[in-house]
């Protein structure tokens, strides 16, 4: 479950949610959080991994953003981070292999992907690169605006991945769609923020996902 505080940390974990994704400004996608809310993130006792973006806007990042984004995946990870959820693109619209090949290594293999995936020119061979690279999910909507309207396109990421790497459906993820995504699209997580992690749509998340016995 994505968070931007500690507050909403406490209360996906009382609702249920069984790992989180801690950033900052999800209006834009998500940056990278302050460390101080991440430290206090982790008194939530949950797995706490870390949206490491240095700005908003594209993935194709300069020498210096390059160098903010590996500092902060350092940091995080020798602080108490779970993983890192980084990416980065190339100017063609591909992934680019080299600095994600440097965040992979960075994080000892505990990397995510996260949604610059969902700006490549082809999401099969970004597939395929992410679980060459040691990636170990893939967030994505399946190159639409919602998880819901990528559905035809994230059932057949799921198949190609086929267990290799996780594919986790995000963008719009609620009560009222969940249950339909996954039985859909095969999926064994969700991501998402629920309603800014609002106790009672994540416990109807929680539901539905004990249902089919989905992580959240």
């Amino acid at each position: 479950m994505c968070v931007t505080s500690a507050e909403q940390a406490a209360a996906a974990v009382a609702a249920g949610a069984d790992r989180l994704e801690l950033c900052r400004a999800l209006e834009v996608g998500g940056v990278t959080p302050a460390r101080d809310v991440f430290v206090r993130t982790l008194n939530a006792g949950l797995p706490v991994c870390v949206l490491v973006r240095p700005r908003a806007g594209n993935f194709v990042y300069t020498p210096t953003e390059f160098r903010e984004l590996r500092r902060d995946t350092d940091w995080f990870l020798s602080h108490g981070a779970t993983a890192v959820v980084v990416g980065a693109l190339t100017t063609t619209g591909e992934l680019d292999r080299d600095r994600c090949a440097e965040l992979v290594r960075a994080a000892d293999g505990q990397a995510v992907l996260h949604r610059c995936f969902d700006e490549l020119a082809d999401l099969h061979a970004g597939l395929d690169m992410a679980i060459d690279l040691g990636f170990t999910r893939v967030l994505t909507s399946g190159g639409a605006a919602t998880a819901a309207e990528g559905t035809t396109a994230l059932q057949a990421l799921v198949r190609r991945a086929a267990g290799r790497v996780a594919v986790l459906p995000g963008g719009g993820v609620g009560p009222g769609n969940v249950a339909a995504l996954v039985r859909a699209t095969g999926c064994a997580e969700v991501h998402g923020s629920f309603g800014g992690a609002d106790p009672a749509t994540v416990v109807a998340v929680r539901t539905e996902l004990d249902r089919l016995a989905v992580t959240p």
